[in-house]
């Protein structure tokens, strides 16, 4: 019976340490949901220090309590443990927006109301741009294109979760505001971004139309020829990136 007990004990205590070993070893998670913020600590009211998207891959440290302890950009940072997934497979499918085909921009914000870009007040951040204002519409310009170029002032400007302003921007902040430029007023969110103007096709793109990835988790602007301008991420700045190879999950014409 002695020998019994001493085996047993063994025997857990063993399972333990294998249990202890492979909770201290680095494991790649899957991000469960559209969007995952990850905070600097474990706490919903922590600050983010940037986001997953769905089917994202990350690094998690370990497991504490209801967060797993995650290495971003060189950082330590937390996700809530249940929107990680540690095999792909589980990783949810996209569910399609629901979104009307054909949304007028309103009256009130035509494009012939196009006013210049506002300076930026924020003192102390010399990435901080300010646009030109948007030339009027002449040689065969569409104002898609306008819109492109006043987007481009705006290279380098450092993403900022949550920003919508020159000294720092999130993907639809940054489209909201070059819009507005325009005198056409968007949604805060890419979930309601996506619901404006009308619905087309990825062969149908002409420059100023709005990209969604992601299940419409991320916007950018189309520029032409594959290629999108947008604030793609903590660490990163304003740039134009290749679209070939990325699934395209809507794309919607507001001009």
């Amino acid at each position: 019976m002695f020998k019994k007990l001493i085996l047993s004990a063994a025997t857990a205590l063993a399972g333990v340490c294998v249990f202890a070993m492979l909770a201290a070893a680095d494991t790649t998670g899957f991000a469960a949901g559209d969007v995952l913020n990850i905070r600097q600590v474990p706490a919903m009211d922590a600050k983010v220090l940037g986001e997953l998207y769905l089917a994202d891959p990350v690094t998690v440290i370990a497991t504490e309590g209801s967060w797993c302890k995650v290495r971003y950009n060189d950082q330590i940072g937390y996700v809530h443990k249940d929107l990680i997934v540690f095999d792909r497979s589980q990783v949810p499918e996209p569910v399609p927006a629901v979104v009307e085909e054909v949304r007028s921009v309103p009256a009130s914000t035509s494009t012939s109301t196009a006013t210049s870009p506002k300076k930026s007040t924020a003192s102390g951040n010399s990435s901080a741009k300010s646009a030109p204002a948007p030339a009027a519409k002449s040689n065969g310009s569409s104002v898609g294109q306008q819109i492109v170029s006043c987007a481009k002032n705006y290279i380098g400007v450092p993403y900022v979760w949550g920003g919508s302003s020159p000294s720092g921007f999130d993907c639809s902040g940054f489209v909201q505001y070059v819009y507005r430029q325009f005198g056409i007023s968007l949604p805060r969110t890419t979930y309601s971004q996506v619901a404006m103007g009308r619905s087309v096709s990825r062969s149908e793109l002409q420059p100023g139309d709005l990209v969604f990835f992601r299940s419409a988790g991320h916007v950018g602007i189309y520029v032409g020829n594959e290629t999108y301008i947008h604030a793609p991420q903590t660490g990163r700045t304003i740039s134009i990136d290749n679209m070939a190879g990325r699934s395209l999950y809507a794309a919607r014409r507001i001009v």
